[in-house]
Order: structure tokens, then sequence, then C-alpha cells
């Protein structure tokens, strides 16, 4: 169980960095699964079970970074 919990951080972390990387460009699930070298179906499923947001991790970024804004 620990190891799933650890590729799920580790995948929302990279979501988080490709979000980042890519300010302004539209993103999609497609996109996003491309980039990490996984399904959209792996990447849907973790927004799901993380309860994680496209939106909330912006939104989480754009408060670490204030000056970006």
């Amino acid at each position: 169980m620990q190891n799933w919990h650890d590729n799920v951080l580790r995948l929302i972390a990279e979501i988080d960095r490709c979000i980042r990387a890519r300010e302004g460009e539209t993103l999609t699930l497609a996109h996003l699964a491309r980039l990490l070298d996984c399904s959209q179906s792996q990447v849907s499923h973790t927004f799901a079970t993380t309860r994680a947001s496209v939106t909330g991790i912006l939104c989480k970024s754009k408060l670490a970074s204030p000056e970006r804004i």
C-alpha cells in the first residue's frame, strides 16, 4: 500500500511540475498523460483518488509564487 501511495504522490508532483512549466498553455488530460508517459486513465484516477484538481494545483502554485500573478 505504501508503494502505491508513494507512486500517487510522485505522479501528483510531476503533474504539478508540468502545469507550472507550461503556465498559460491549455493542458488536456491526453497532453498531461503524454508528458508523464502514462495513460489518461492513470492521470484521471490520480486526481479522483486524491481529490486533487488542476485548478487547486494552479491556485497553490500562484499562492506560492505571488510575483508571477
